[in-house]
């Protein structure tokens, strides 16, 4: 629109058709900015999606905590590491099938969700916690100073757990088997595995509600 821009024009534009050009550009620009916005939109949803994945791929649903997947990638890390000192505990609830017998499953939810907050701020940033499997827990603490006190202080954080019902209170127990890794890269993460198993069964025998290791 300036003399020197009509200048280069070989031919006569009205102004009506001169001003389709700003337009156009107006529009395209509108245009991309729209699809741009999807773009990022669809971006931002695509990596919401995956780290929901990530986190549904790594944890149990009921309990919030790790489940064996998650479990199984954290041990990973620690054995590639050669953590020293490394300890595997794990923790059955005494009498579960029990509690599910006379209380419901509701309650027996209720059971396994209180045991496993309960764990979870009893081990706080020391470890991690795992669901291990129906009502077992499994916990796993590098540089871990004093084994048997780690169990006394998860024996005496379950026991202060009550889980209301509609009669009384459910209180609840665990056995506990614990295994102490003091060089990981002197045994595999199956033998710690069947060692802890090993002592929670003689916990179990010996008259439950106390922990072996």
């Amino acid at each position: 629109e300036t003399p020197w821009g009509l200048s280069l024009l070989q031919f006569e534009y009205s102004p009506t058709f001169r001003m389709r050009f700003p337009l156009l550009y107006v529009a395209f620009y509108f245009a991309s900015l729209l699809l741009e916005s999807i773009r990022l939109l669809t971006h931002k949803k695509l990596i919401e999606t995956q780290e929901l994945y990530r986190y549904l791929y790594a944890h149990d649903a009921l309990t919030k905590l790790y489940n064996r997947h998650g479990f199984n990638e954290r041990m990973d890390r620690f054995f590639s590491a050669k953590q020293k000192n490394l300890v595997l505990i794990i923790l059955d609830i005494d009498h579960f099938k029990t509690v599910n017998d006379l209380h419901g499953h509701l309650t027996g939810d209720a059971v396994l969700q209180c045991a496993g907050s309960a764990i979870a701020e009893a081990v706080g940033e020391r470890g991690c916690v795992c669901r291990w499997g129906g009502e077992e827990f499994a916990v796993l603490i590098p540089e871990c100073g004093d084994l048997s006190q780690e169990t006394e202080m998860l024996l005496g954080a379950i026991r202060a757990v009550s889980v209301p019902t509609e009669q009384d209170a459910v209180a609840v127990t665990v056995s506990i088997g614990a295994a102490l890794a003091c060089r990981t890269e002197c045994v595999t993460a199956v033998q710690l595995v069947n060692a802890a198993d090993a002592c929670l069964y003689r916990a179990k025998e010996r008259g439950r509600d106390r922990a072996e290791q």
